[in-house]
């Protein structure tokens, strides 16, 4: 078969366009799988970092009501508050705890919740003219309790955070 120089140039020119083409498009299928990959560990890491600020904030809302609670300044309403932040507070750690697999969180966020819902019980049996000591010293224990469990979460948490930028950084390595 003889082709013409023309022609022969011409094929060349088309395989060497398809050849670019199927390149060009392979780069960008690999590209925009990296790129999903890194919005899928961003958006969860985004997610979980605005909910366990509400946490922090519901804790801290539970720490302060619980401490005047025990100073013995609290009005009525300020016992229906605590159980409706710790009805809050238990809401967001359920949330927080689809985020999860490792068994080891989900243990401890299980705990918190366990402490929260302790303290809900305990908030909706008492009175502010009963306020014998064993009551008030189970409502700070629970509240000690509510954060270390939440310290402890927070330090798991860092740890996952830098192996959230390590995956980050190796995708970006492949990308290069």
């Amino acid at each position: 078969m003889n082709l013409s120089l023309r022609n022969r140039i011409a094929i060349s020119f088309f395989i060497a366009n398809l050849v670019v083409l199927i390149l060009g498009f392979v780069v960008f299928f690999y590209l925009d799988r990296l790129n999903n990959n890194i919005e899928k560990i961003t958006i969860k890491s985004n997610s979980v970092t605005l909910l366990t600020d509400e946490i922090r904030i519901s804790a801290v809302s539970v720490l302060k009501v619980q401490r005047k609670i025990l100073t013995k300044k609290a009005q009525p309403e300020d016992i229906e508050k605590l159980i409706d932040l710790c009805d809050t507070f238990t809401d967001q750690l359920e949330r927080l705890k689809l985020f999860y697999k490792e068994v080891e969180i989900r243990d401890i966020i299980s705990r918190m919740m366990g402490y929260v819902e302790s303290l809900k019980l305990t908030m909706g049996k008492a009175t502010l003219f009963n306020r014998d000591s064993l009551g008030l010293t189970s409502i700070e224990e629970l509240a000690d309790k509510i954060l270390d469990a939440f310290s402890e979460f927070q330090d798991i948490q860092y740890f996952q955070s830098e192996e959230r930028d390590e995956q980050i950084k190796k995708i970006i390595g492949e990308t290069k």
